[in-house]
């Protein structure tokens, strides 16, 4: 299925990374990755049975994402909805009901403002969902990323072409930051200029 296919193909990334050096990533945590990567189509399906959804929003789809989320959750991470505007194929990664409604339901921590695959318009259309989710009443702390694409090992500093967070946390250890996050205490910086 499609699900198994997109875990496949961000395993490997993760390993051709750990290969090349990039991202920060080691041999051992891609292996790492690689053993504890499982997608349960059963756990899915029990997910997708509990929901109750809006027109225009795919239960399976959806309940994969609660699924996502919760394993984000579980290993101690942070869940966060990435790029939803993102033109793939010609049209949003993402439907609109669907990016919607998971903001609305707080089923992830945060929603990526900017990243560097994304033009200033692609990143425009996200910030103004985020400004109408808020006047909705949706609670929506905000990051911003560079999505680990063009990570140099040898340039471990290079600014950030499509954005960065700026969290207000007491100390640099993560669960304090990604508490910060959560908390909505972080910005999302964007910087759009291709640095010289």
């Amino acid at each position: 299925n499609k699900y198994a296919i997109w875990q496949e193909i961000e395993v490997l990334a993760c390993e051709a990374h750990a290969e090349m050096g990039q991202i920060g990533i080691t041999r051992e945590e891609a292996a790492w990755i690689r053993e504890h990567a499982a997608f349960d189509r059963a756990e899915v399906d029990e997910i997708k049975k509990t929901l109750t959804l809006p027109d225009g929003v795919s239960p399976e789809d959806y309940a994969w994402r609660i699924w996502i989320a919760n394993k984000s959750h579980e290993f101690g991470g942070l869940s966060i909805l990435a790029h939803p505007h993102w033109i793939w194929n010609g049209v949003f990664f993402m439907g609109e009901e669907t990016t919607m409604q998971l903001l609305r339901d707080g089923v992830h921590d945060a929603l990526d403002l900017s990243d560097d695959g994304l033009d200033i318009h692609q990143t425009d259309t996200t910030v103004a969902l985020w400004n109408e989710m808020r006047i909705q009443g949706a609670r929506v702390p905000v990051v911003a990323s560079t999505d680990s694409h063009y990570t140099d090992a040898s340039n471990p500093h290079r600014p950030a072409v499509g954005g960065y967070t700026l969290a207000f946390a007491p100390n640099r250890q993560p669960a304090s930051i990604m508490q910060a996050v959560r908390d909505e205490r972080s910005l999302a910086v964007f910087n759009h200029c291709t640095p010289e």
